[in-house]
């Protein structure tokens, strides 16, 4: 387990746990920048003080004690820790996608909380009778994952399944309490159009003549919003992508056309300079992580 008070590193976030999950309680006052990434597990991320905004996908959304980011499998986000005397907190959980595959029972789908966020393109729940049971949970979970009592790992399991239950619940109900990200409203626009065209080619010429502005404006605001360059999040928008072909057991090759990528030899190298592995280790990661419960 990592230190309370350790700021995990992207290269760190990028790869795929194997093992069935991992909690965090931070806190501190001299953050890692963490950069623009996606990573291949669920995490739920719960705030509890200082100035920040986050960063996930298509948007920004600016924190207040007690949201809740739900953030899928291969989505790009970022955590961006704004200048401020007030010290950084929050809590994140990790769960592997086996565990959560594992504790569902016949048609219950527990990741059915992170896919309506995905549908609706809203990953922060704001609402605090479900903010406090969840935070309750959560410190019970980073207590029984610290003491480790008789029965400790079984408890967790339950645990877990209590909080993907509880929020599947919540967000069937009221979709409401899904805020709509901040940001400028053309970089949206630009965001949705490289969602529905990854495929295709994407150049900054292109994107800024479809919004009648110059390429050299686009390419200011767009790197304002998101703090990472067009091309940049394109290609990590692509190689999140090729993760879940992988994933589907698509090789390479074909992989490159169905994320956009021309060269096949590009695409190696592309992935093994955002992972720090080839597409091969990854599935070799793929195959350790999924561990018998």
């Amino acid at each position: 387990m990592y230190d309370k008070l350790t700021i995990i590193p992207a290269e760190q976030q990028a790869t795929r746990i194997n093992f069935p999950w991992q909690l965090t309680i931070s806190t501190s006052s001299e953050l890692r920048k963490v950069y623009l990434h996606s990573h291949d597990f669920y995490e739920l991320y719960f705030f509890l003080s200082g100035n920040a905004r986050y960063i996930v996908e298509n948007g920004n959304y600016s924190l207040r004690p007690g949201d809740l980011l739900l953030i899928p499998p291969h989505r790009l986000h970022q955590l961006d820790v704004l200048s401020s005397g007030e010290r950084y907190s929050r809590i994140v959980l990790w769960i592997n996608p086996t565990l959560v595959d594992s504790l569902g029972e016949g048609e219950i789908n527990l990741s059915s909380c992170f896919d309506i966020c995905d549908e609706r393109k809203n990953y922060l729940l704001r609402d605090s009778k479900i903010s406090n049971r969840i935070k309750n949970t959560l410190e019970r979970i980073e207590s029984v994952q610290r003491s480790t009592p008789f029965g400790s790992q079984v408890e967790i399991k339950c645990l877990i399944t209590s909080v993907l239950l509880d929020l599947a619940r919540f967000l069937k109900e009221d979709k409401n309490s899904l805020l709509r990200p901040e940001g400028n409203q053309m970089i949206n626009n630009v965001l949705t159009y490289i969602d529905n065209h990854l495929k295709e080619d994407l150049t900054l010429e292109k994107l800024a003549k479809m919004n009648y502005v110059s390429k050299y404006y686009l390419a200011h605001l767009f790197k304002d919003n998101t703090k990472v360059s067009l091309h940049q999040f394109i290609t990590k928008k692509r190689l999140a992508l090729s993760k879940s072909y992988l994933d589907l057991g698509l090789s390479a090759k074909q992989i490159c056309q169905e994320v956009g990528i021309e060269d096949y030899c590009h695409f190696l190298k592309s992935f093994k300079k955002e992972y720090g592995i080839t597409p091969k280790q990854y599935l070799k990661q793929v195959k350790d992580s999924k561990f018998t419960l």
